[in-house]
C-alpha cells in the first residue's frame, strides 16, 4: 500500500514565509535552548521564484508546497551556512526530484501527467538531453546515471526500472515486475531498495536484484518516501488513510547489519547527508511549519534542531554538499 502521489491542477491560496533560524544547537545539543531570529521575510504563495541562478551555490534541494498540498508541491533550495531556503519552480506540481554536483531534475504534471524534466536557471522544466520528458516518475542521480520508473509500463501490468547513462545517452531496463512495488532506490552492486505491501497490507523494505528479493524488513506501517544511507535505511510512516503522504506519523530506521527497526515518533525524513551518515528530518507537531532537525542514526534519541520554516511544508528532497552548522 505504498503511496502514490496522484497528480491534479489545483488552486494555491497565498501563504506567509518566515525563516527562523535557532542559534547555539552545538554537536551535542538537545534543541532546548534559545532561539535567535536572524531574518524573517514575508512573501506571497511561499517565495518568489529566483530567476537565473546557479544551483551550484544550494546545499539541498526540496520538495515543498506552502499549502501542505503534495499535489500541488514546487522545487525549493537550501543554504545551509547563513541559513535560507529559496523558491526555484513555480505552479510545476513535482512529485519527485534528485540533484547532483552538475544537474537537478524531477518528475511534475505540469503537463497534466508525470514526466522528467531538467530544471534549468530559470526555473523552466526543460527535455534531459538525449531523453527528452518520458512519462516517468522518482528520478534517482547516481554517478553519472539517472534512474527511473517508467510509467507507460503499468498499463501493462509490469513495473519497469530503467538506467539512463547521461553521458552515453543510452537506457537500460534494470529490473521489471509485476509486483507493486515503490521508490525505488539504487543501492549499487546491481541492488537497488524497494517498498511493497505485505499479506496484513502494511509495507516491508525490500533489498532486491535484477532478478529477484535479497532481503526484507518490515516496517510495521505504510512507507512515503525511503531512502539508503550509509549503515541504514530511512522511510518515513503515515498513517493508514493518508492517501497522498501529507500526514507523516513516524520515521523508521533499519539497521543494515542487524536489521533492527527503530520507529521515531513525530519525525519525517527529509534525505541523508551526502556521506550517508546524517539524516536531515521534519518534526510534524506543525501541519504548516517546517521544523528541521539533523538526526544520528547512532543517537536517534537526541535530534539537533537547525531552522523553523514557518508556512512552508517540506515534503523530501536531495543534500548534495556542505554541511549544516549545528554539526560542525
Amino acid at each position: 500500500m505504498t503511496i502514490a502521489k496522484n497528480r491534479a491542477h489545483l488552486t494555491a491560496s497565498v501563504a506567509a514565509f518566515v525563516l527562523v533560524f535557532l542559534a547555539g544547537c552545538g554537536a551535542g545539543d538537545n534543541g532546548e535552548g534559545g532561539t535567535n531570529t536572524v531574518s524573517t521575510t514575508t512573501f506571497p504563495r511561499g517565495g518568489p521564484q529566483l530567476i537565473n541562478v546557479d544551483h551550484s551555490t544550494f546545499d539541498a534541494f526540496l520538495l515543498a508546497s506552502a499549502d501542505n498540498n503534495p499535489l500541488f508541491a514546487d522545487v525549493y533550495a537550501i543554504r545551509f551556512d547563513d541559513f535560507g531556503v529559496d523558491r526555484l519552480t513555480t505552479d510545476k506540481r513535482v512529485s519527485t526530484l534528485s540533484a547532483d554536483g552538475d544537474r537537478l531534475v524531477v518528475a511534475a504534471a505540469d503537463k497534466d501527467v508525470d514526466r522528467l524534466a531538467k530544471v534549468d536557471e530559470d526555473g523552466n522544466l526543460v527535455p534531459i538531453p538525449g531523453l527528452g520528458r518520458p512519462f516517468a516518475y522518482t528520478p534517482i542521480l547516481r554517478d553519472g546515471v539517472m534512474y527511473f520508473h517508467d510509467s507507460q509500463g503499468e498499463a501493462k501490468g509490469k513495473y519497469r526500472y530503467y538506467a539512463w547513462n547521461l553521458k552515453s545517452q543510452t537506457k537500460t531496463l534494470t529490473f521489471a515486475s509485476s509486483e507493486s512495488v515503490g521508490s525505488a532506490q539504487p543501492l549499487g552492486g546491481g541492488r537497488f531498495l524497494v517498498s511493497t505491501s505485505d499479506s496484513r497490507d502494511l509495507d516491508q523494505l525490500v533489498i532486491r536484484s535484477k532478478s529477484s528479493r535479497l532481503k526484507e524488513y518490515p516496517v510495521g506501517g505504510i512507507v512515503s518516501g525511503l531512502a539508503p544511507g550509509k549503515k541504514y535505511l530511512a522511510a518515513t510512516i503515515v498513517a493508514a488513510d493518508d492517501k497522498f503522504g501529507d500526514r507523516p506519523e513516524a520515521l523508521a530506521l533499519v539497521d543494515l547489519a542487524s536489521g533492527k527497526v527503530e520507529r521515531i515518533e513525530g519525525l519525517q525524513l527529509i534525505c541523508w547527508n551526502p556521506a550517508g551518515t546524517k539524516l536531515l528530518a521534519r518534526r510534524t507537531d506543525s501541519p504548516t511549519d517546517s521544523r528541521l532537525v539533523l538526526l544520528d542514526p547512532s543517537n536517534p534519541s537526541a535530534p539537533v534542531d537547525v531552522a523553523t520554516v514557518s508556512g512552508l511544508v517540506i515534503y523530501s528532497g536531495t543534500w548534495v554538499r556542505g554541511e549544516v552548522p549545528a554539526a560542525r
